[in-house]
């Protein structure tokens, strides 16, 4: 007989590209799909699609929040017939200076860019800016808004206290572009 082993199904979903649902202890009727792009022991990162089918950024996020992640699902399948093959690229893109997918490696990766994360944190709905600085206990994060390139905060984050950080979500965006036309 074969033993399971979650994680052997887990690199299979990454390897396949399988789009799933997945679900977070803060509220489990609320789930996310995506594409896993990577997964181990402390972390999951996603290339998360909305429901309209359309990229919805990356996001990586401490595994012990997920309490389910669901395959084969009859919304997940509809929607995945809809879903442009480009997402991969466009994700892999997104985090080509990520060199380890936990939140170090995410943060490192994003450091003194011009890239816009959100970081979500204390279970606030998440805080866009960018990366300025880090050590081992908090990140230094300027804090901007989408109505214009003034930057709002210069944020200390324990890291301990993060829950989730997250690259090119649409919200984001918005914020990019306003910081790009200012020329900040």
């Amino acid at each position: 007989m074969k033993k399971f082993s979650f994680k052997d199904e887990l690199q299979k979903i990454v390897s396949t590209k399988q789009l799933v649902q997945v679900h977070f202890q803060d509220d489990p009727s609320q789930f996310k799909v995506a594409y896993i792009l990577a997964v181990n022991n402390d972390f999951i990162t996603l290339i998360e699609v909305d429901s309209s089918a359309a990229f919805d950024g990356v996001c990586i996020y401490p595994m012990e929040d997920v309490t389910a992640i669901k395959v084969d699902s009859l919304y997940v399948g509809e929607l995945a017939k809809r879903v442009s093959d480009s997402i991969h690229a466009m994700a892999l893109q997104e985090v080509k200076n990520v060199k380890k997918f936990t939140f170090e490696g995410f943060i490192s990766g994003f450091e003194n860019s011009k890239t816009v994360v959100e970081i979500s944190y204390e279970k606030d709905d998440g805080r866009a800016g960018r990366i300025i600085d880090h050590d081992n206990e908090v990140v230094v994060f300027d804090e901007y808004r989408e109505e214009g390139a003034n930057r709002l905060a210069r944020a200390y984050i324990k890291l301990d206290s993060i829950l989730r950080i997250s690259v090119d979500v649409p919200w984001t965006r918005t914020v990019s572009r306003s910081l790009i036309d200012k020329n900040f």
